[in-house]
């Protein structure tokens, strides 16, 4: 029973229409239209509320897929690849909040970051988009 039940779940795995790529470019989609929609409308507190909900429903939304790939793309390291997952968001965190902190820094409006955070995401779309390009012929699950 247990290896029919794993042999069905990697046939789920294979055949399914959301691989972490494109669930990943998905997500980055919507974040980027809930980041220019806070860049333009953060002046109504309601919206400005929501935006803030979805963007960071989206960031608990890329994660998991993001580490998915890591670790199917880290074969022999599995650790070394868990470990650098916590270092490449620790990373992104610190350097989003540094760089979401400038325009405030020079004096532009608090909705300006969020137009940093869409430039950070247009970023990520095209290097998810050509990783996926890359290495979808070696592994059709991207």
């Amino acid at each position: 029973l247990h290896k029919e039940y794993r042999r069905q779940r990697q046939m789920c795995i294979r055949d399914s229409r959301y691989t972490p790529g494109k669930t990943i470019l998905g997500v980055q989609a919507i974040m980027i239209l809930g980041l220019l929609t806070t860049f333009f409308l953060a002046s109504y507190p309601g919206i400005a509320v929501l935006m803030l909900c979805i963007c960071t429903a989206c960031l608990f939304g890329v994660s998991a897929p993001q580490q998915l790939l890591l670790l199917r793309f880290s074969k022999g390291g599995e650790m070394m690849g868990a470990a650098l997952v916590q270092v490449a968001f620790n990373l992104g965190n610190a350097v989003g909040a540094y760089c979401g902190g400038l325009p405030v820094t020079y004096g532009l409006p608090y909705n300006y970051p969020a137009l940093v955070g869409a430039g950070f995401v247009v970023i990520g779309v095209i290097s998810t988009a050509t990783f996926c390009k890359k290495y979808q012929t070696a592994n059709a699950g991207i």
